[in-house]
């Protein structure tokens, strides 16, 4: 065989080679996005069903609204066991609400940028947001304010609550009381529109849409809380 056949050969072989390797690279590309498309299927499933039901067996933050108000308004004599017994009854009701707001948010797609990025890049990722993380803000959101009065009646002698944490109290109160009726607007369209296609989606967006601004604003009240406790300490 000639020289000019050999490379003839050689490159009819190479050519085979590379159009067999192409279609092994095709085929486990196409494999390996089949399997991403089922594992972000099976998360937004997994999440779906979890923030729905979340959302329908939600607890109203109505009573701790009413809580927060019964201890602005005490009186100035009022007995410290009556007060003592209100902040408690508040903190075990901000535990309640921290928590659900705290599972609402994890389970609304609020991270589903991040998720995708990271599973894409096989655990690596660059995602950066000027957003506020709700997810650290809803995390002791109304119970630790409130743990904090409950620390500064009981170290206070006379036993009082100042003017400062009063004003605090009805404010942290309208704001829940305000939320609520987002939550209650939420769980609503969740059942009205539970026959139409997509609708967890909707409704986890109409959600994070509304009640977002609520957590922004409790987190600058707490702020504004804490700065003034400090400059009066």
């Amino acid at each position: 065989m000639s020289k000019k056949s050999y490379i003839i050969v050689f490159i009819i072989l190479l050519g085979v080679i590379t159009m067999i390797y192409t279609r092994v690279y095709k085929d486990a590309e196409i494999k390996n996005n089949q399997k991403h498309e089922l594992l972000m299927s099976l998360y937004k499933e997994k999440d779906d069903t979890a923030f729905l039901y979340i959302l329908e067996h939600t607890v109203s933050s109505i009573p701790l609204a009413d809580t927060l108000e019964s201890i602005s308004n005490t009186k100035k004599n009022e007995r410290p066991a009556n007060v003592q017994q209100f902040i408690e009854t508040a903190k075990i009701q901000a535990t309640e609400i921290d928590e659900q707001l705290f599972l609402l948010i994890k389970f609304s797609g609020y991270n589903d940028k991040f998720i995708e990025e990271y599973m894409n890049t096989g655990g690596e990722t660059d995602t950066k947001s000027d957003d506020p993380d709700l997810s650290f803000l809803t995390h002791r959101l109304t119970w630790n304010p409130i743990r904090t009065i409950s620390y500064g009646y009981w170290k206070s002698n006379p036993k009082l609550i100042d003017d400062r944490t009063r004003e605090y109290l009805l404010s942290l109160a309208g704001e829940l009381r305000s939320m609520n009726e987002k939550l209650s607007e939420s769980k609503e369209m969740a059942t009205s529109m539970a026959s139409s296609s997509n609708y967890p989606s909707n409704v986890k967006r109409y959600l994070l849409k509304e009640i977002q601004p609520f957590i922004l604003n409790i987190d600058k009240l707490n702020q504004d809380f804490y700065s003034d406790l400090r400059i009066a300490g």
